[in-house]
């Protein structure tokens, strides 16, 4: 039984189902459905910084979103707030 899922209906069914727009769906909602899956798709390509706390003391070694560079952020007094090497302000650690 190809094409057919556990709960018995074929899957070109489910394809045309998930076709379906609600009532009143027009050109906007299909602008704002777009607009909402880029801006997802942006986020997720945005660098993310690294942090991995040394144990034994009050910091941790984190690398850089935007320069990747690698320093020591002390996590009681927040310093340094800025990277050292670029200079961006991207130390985002709660």
């Amino acid at each position: 039984m190809a094409g057919i899922f556990s709960n018995g209906i074929p899957q070109n069914t489910i394809d045309r189902m998930s076709d379906l727009k609600p009532k009143g769906w027009d050109k906007e909602d299909e602008y704002l459905e777009n607009a909402a899956k880029q801006q997802k798709r942006e986020d997720s390509l945005q660098p993310k910084p690294k942090f991995e706390l040394i144990e034994g003391t009050n910091e941790g070694e984190y690398t850089c979103a935007h320069c990747k560079y690698q320093f020591r952020y002390n996590v009681r007094e927040m310093k340094p707030r800025n990277c050292p090497y670029c200079g961006k302000e991207n130390i985002h650690i709660y």
